[in-house]
């Protein structure tokens, strides 16, 4: 009988080990299922200090005098190789003006070029270049942009390690490492209303 007693209590003690296991498994697997979902995300505050934002350079400057801030843009950060084998970091914006039907490329604030594109009047985006610099987080974008809330879309992980996709009003941004890596601000294209 005693045997009996040890049997079932050892048996119990290695179930409870067992569903232990299993229920830690579990809960990790869903914290990692939820990190993968997309979700809005709404009522954060990350304070009131606001960091100083990116100076244009003269010929950046040059431009905003002359036709005003970008009516759409988008810029892409990130690092290469320099000629002493240093490491870089590179600005690349696209900078569009659809009233003058023109489109400007930057790198470090230096014009690489002017391509034409089809002219149209469209409501222009809110947001300017200057808000954005280089590898800025998530708290330091929130507050230069006035950002109250977002939309999280994980990438997939075979695609770009530990990165996410954010969609604000008007404003789509990507982090890789919680480092802004990617941003674009798009104008839209003002409807004729019927009466």
């Amino acid at each position: 009988m005693k045997g009996k007693k040890g049997t079932d209590s050892l048996e119990r003690i290695l179930v409870f080990f067992v569903a232990g296991i299993c229920l830690t498994g579990l809960l990790l697997l869903g914290i990692n299922e939820f990190e993968n979902l997309p979700r809005m995300v709404t009522g954060f505050d990350f304070g009131s200090s606001v960091p100083d934002g990116y100076a244009y350079s003269v010929q950046q400057q040059d431009l905003v005098d002359e036709w005003g801030l970008p009516q759409s843009f988008y810029i892409l950060f990130y690092q290469r190789e320099g000629l002493q084998g240093s490491v870089e970091t590179i600005r690349y914006e696209e900078w569009a003006y659809p009233a003058q039907g023109s489109q400007v490329v930057f790198e470090n604030g230096v014009e690489l070029s002017r391509a034409e594109i089809p002219k149209t009047e469209i409501l222009p985006t809110h947001y300017s270049p200057d808000q954005f610099f280089a590898f800025m987080d998530r708290k330091q974008l929130a507050s230069l942009a006035g950002l109250e809330e977002w939309f999280i879309l994980p990438v997939e992980k075979e695609l770009v390690p530990d990165a996410d996709l954010y969609y604000a009003s008007g404003l789509t941004f990507g982090l890789q490492a919680g480092d802004l890596v990617y941003v674009e601000a798009i104008g839209f294209e003002e409807q004729d209303h019927v009466q």
